[in-house]
């Protein structure tokens, strides 16, 4: 039964979020609400909708134990042993493994203007190239707030998203298949390169698996046990994904749609099974009008929950799918596809430069942007294969787990097809579950087998297997990967974010001078990162020709001229002019050939 007080509440918290952003009926009381405040109407209309919807009586499946035994702590145990090594791995040296915005500053100038304005409309697009809405940043300036305006700020919440993924993926595969290949699931997560990756970048797209695999996992409950409250579940879910990376907005709903399907079809009770409420009476209500109501239920609650969203954007006009009409292939293309005949061979064209590349980057084709996870080699590394193709076998075996995992990548690979940059790592993150399950069961299909047929008890062979497997990932992510990225993102000359990285320890008022011939330079960058970090500096932007004849007027003020180290002109001018000579290296994490030489001139002014 639905708790319609609780139910009621919860939308008009939605209601009242939507109206702040859309601002359609001009209630004045709804206008320009804070951003706190939005945050805590989507936060506390999630919470009263899930528990609304979810019902009084609350039926659970055959089988499903009241309370926990030794078993299931001993699975717990090893699941906190493994969201700690996640953590570990997520928070690692996270200002300077990587000490570089990845297309990171979009997320600092969102920082920036949350700063300066308290009242702006979260739903809407913080940035039009990247066209999502503010939560992801408004966290991010929460973690900033905590642990300072750097890099670790900035990735903190990237890598809260992370570890909380390795436990929603725990929740899904045992629910799909047993307990060990759960832990195995999650453990593979935990040290899975790309997701280590992307846990540590601070970029929404790592937010999206974790609520899309939380929504999979409670309908898979709610196939089970028939209990509304995973159904209402499930729904949130779906529709916080609405709030992240657009590809996370496209993905879930249609794969947990088409899932939700095929479960209704293959997950139905034993004829005369019926199902027992929490105080030991029967229902009397069929199953298949249980489970109809219950997929009503999550519809009703991912279309509530996603509503406020579709509100503000068709409130401004905005395109619901912004990102993928700008990256997209144009309408020309698919309409000479569909209306060319068979011997025209369009068909064979699209598979082979659009859909091929998607499915070949999940085994054997590198991040064609070498950006953004870069490499070279694909989503999963090549000692890993075998056991991805034996958990495609053997997830056949279980119809709805196997359709849904199977779905799952097919999925993101004809979504990634509808794009022109469709192997970009980016837009491959919401399948990294799918993927780690996949693994999993691979893996216990062999464990399983050696156990058979070995003398060495299974309890010693699966620890020190999948040890092996983890350490082996986390050493080539952490080595030869991350030396080869850290090339790979730089720009092809220097490294221009690493001038004001160096230049937090300037005195204030100084001013910097970049000498370059660099065509790549993009002077929004630095900019933004010393507003970010409340740097009092000059930033000027000069070719060698241009520096070498305009003038410098000395005053009382210091000055630091970054500049090529084989720009032997510049650095004889300013050793003739000024006494300059000699020069530093950056201290962070940048390859040599990408750094700017720094001289530094000290006014003898003194320091107020």
């Amino acid at each position: 039964m639905i708790r319609w007080l609780t139910t009621i509440a919860g939308v008009l918290c939605l209601g009242a979020l939507a109206e702040i952003n859309g601002e359609r009926l001009d209630i004045p009381w709804l206008i320009h609400g804070t951003n706190h405040a939005q945050f805590a109407l989507l936060v506390g209309g999630s919470i009263l909708l899930a528990w609304g919807l979810g019902g009084r009586q609350l039926s659970v499946g055959v089988g499903l134990r009241p309370t926990l035994s030794k078993r299931d702590f001993r699975s717990y145990f090893t699941l906190i042993i493994i969201l700690l090594i996640a953590t570990a791995q997520r928070t690692w040296n996270l200002e300077n493994a990587v000490h570089f915005y990845v297309d990171e500053t979009n997320f600092v100038e969102g920082i920036l203007r949350l700063w300066k304005e308290p009242s702006i409309n979260l739903l809407g697009p913080f940035n039009y190239i990247a066209a999502f809405t503010w939560i992801f940043p408004y966290m991010q300036s929460g973690s900033v707030a905590i642990f300072g305006a750097n890099l670790i700020g900035m990735r903190m919440v990237s890598a809260a998203f992370g570890v909380l993924t390795v436990a929603a993926v725990y929740l899904l595969a045992k629910t799909l298949f047993d307990r060990k290949t759960a832990l195995l699931a999650a453990f593979l997560l935990a040290v899975f390169p790309p997701h280590i990756h992307f846990s540590r970048l601070g970029m929404n797209n790592i937010a999206d698996p974790l609520f899309g695999t939380l929504a999979l996992a409670f309908l898979a409950r709610g196939f089970k046990t028939r209990r509304p409250i995973n159904f209402a579940l499930g729904g949130v879910m779906i529709g916080l994904t609405q709030y992240f990376y657009e590809g996370g907005r496209l993905l879930f709903p249609a794969l947990g749609l088409a899932w939700a399907f095929i479960g209704a079809l293959a997950w139905q009770p034993q004829s005369g099974t019926q199902s027992r409420n929490i105080k030991g009476g029967s229902e009397s209500s069929p199953y298949g009008k249980q489970l109809l109501k219950g997929l009503f239920i999550a519809a009703l609650a991912a279309i509530l929950i996603g509503a406020p969203v579709y509100y503000t954007l068709s409130s401004w006009d905005i395109p619901f799918t912004m990102r993928l009409r700008n990256q997209g292939l144009n309408t020309g293309y698919w309409t000479d596809l569909l209306l060319s005949s068979a011997n025209e061979g369009r068909l064979a064209l699209y598979w082979r430069n659009q859909l091929s590349p998607p499915l070949q980057h999940f085994v054997t084709l590198p991040d064609d942007s070498h950006f953004y996870y870069g490499g070279d080699t694909a989503l999963i590394l090549p000692f890993m294969l075998p056991f991805f193709v034996l958990g495609l076998l053997m997830a056949f075996r279980r119809s709805v787990a196997g359709s849904l995992l199977v779905l799952w990548l097919l999925f993101t690979a004809l979504g990634n097809s509808l794009i022109s940059d469709n192997a970009w790592s980016a837009r491959f993150v919401v399948s990294f579950p799918a993927l780690a399950i996949l693994m999993a069961v691979g893996v216990k299909a062999l464990l399983d087998a050696l156990a058979r047929i070995s003398r060495i008890r299974g309890k010693y062979i699966t620890p020190i297997f999948v040890s092996i497997l983890g350490i082996a990932q986390v050493a080539y992510y952490f080595g030869p990967h991350l030396a080869l990225y850290n090339i790979q993102i730089r720009p092809e000359a220097h490294d221009q974010q690493d001038i004001v990285f160096r230049a937090q320890g300037f005195r204030p008022g100084t001013k910097i001078y970049l000498v370059t011939d660099d065509p790549d330079i993009f002077a929004p960058v630095p900019i933004f990162l010393s507003q970010f970090w409340g740097l009092d500096v000059e930033l000027v932007f000069a070719t060698p020709e241009a520096f070498a004849s305009g003038a410098i007027i000395w005053g009382g003020t210091d000055y630091a001229f970054f500049v090529e180290k084989d720009d032997t002109a510049t650095l004889t001018l300013l050793h003739e002019r000024f006494g300059l000579q000699g020069g530093t290296f950056s201290p962070y994490n940048v390859p040599p050939e990408k750094q700017y030489l720094l001289l530094y001139y000290k006014s003898p002014m003194p320091y107020s």
